[in-house]
């Protein structure tokens, strides 16, 4: 059964929790993140300390969601994780949160010191726009195609991206500008409408959403048929079977 944020503020279980970490993160508001990473990139233990009460539970939740992961399974997480588990919580959404998503920001951080700085655990051709905290291009279409609602202020209060120096703003402005558009709404929304019809009749195991630019749908799947697909959807686009 789902914990409640109240639960998790209630029951601390991984606050100053002791144990072996090789991968730290600290901030300036006196708050801390911890893991303990093997040497298959399993994470093992998860401990933090924080002064903000109202970010505890958000810690506790991401101890529970991260032993036993990957990192490169959670290297994109963010704040869309906890709006979806706590999406009925009243107690979470009554709550005036930071400007960013420091547990996430902490999490990322820890990580890419374990690796040895971001470029690490991201392809090679994937281009990286904020320099000051290591945000690629990828955070913003991985987030997307999994459900995040985006503008620009969401997506760099989730992230850090354009809180340093601020030189890479324009270029995020660029990416969620009106060019990532097709018939007046954003193309996130267009994702999250398809993927919703999709996944009235079949798993999300089933498809992979590749991109959605200019009304042009790529999609991956192993199952599906091109016809079974454009038999659920709507929408008067085009659509790419790879």
């Amino acid at each position: 059964m789902n914990k409640t944020y109240l639960q998790y503020l209630k029951e601390p279980l991984y606050q100053n929790r002791k144990g072996h970490f090789n991968a730290i993160s600290k901030h300036q508001l006196l708050v801390e993140l911890k893991l303990d990473i093997d040497s298959k990139d399993n994470i093992l233990n998860f401990s933090y300390q924080c002064v903000i009460e109202e970010l505890s539970p958000l810690f506790e939740f991401m101890g529970d969601f991260l032993i036993g992961k990957k990192i490169s399974d959670v290297k994109h997480f963010g704040h869309h994780v906890f709006e979806q588990y706590w999406s009925n919580d009243k107690d979470f959404k009554s709550k005036q949160f930071p400007f960013f998503d420091l547990p996430s920001y902490l999490l990322k951080d820890a990580i890419d010191d374990f690796v040895g700085g971001s470029h690490s655990s991201y392809p090679e051709d994937d281009e990286l726009i904020c320099r000051c905290f290591g945000v690629h291009k990828s955070e913003a279409r991985y987030r997307i195609k999994n459900g995040a609602k985006l503008d620009l202020s969401s997506f760099m209060s989730m992230t850090m991206a354009g809180a340093g120096c601020g030189e890479c703003v324009p270029a995020w402005e660029s990416i969620f500008s009106s060019t990532h558009r097709y018939q007046g709404k954003p193309n996130a929304d267009w994702i999250l409408k398809i993927q919703a019809q999709l996944r009235k009749n079949y798993s999300e195991n089933d498809f992979s959403i590749i991109s959605f630019q200019a009304g042009h749908l790529k999609i991956k799947s192993q199952k599906l048929s091109l016809k079974d697909i454009e038999s659920k959807i709507s929408e008067n686009i085009k659509i790419t079977l790879l």
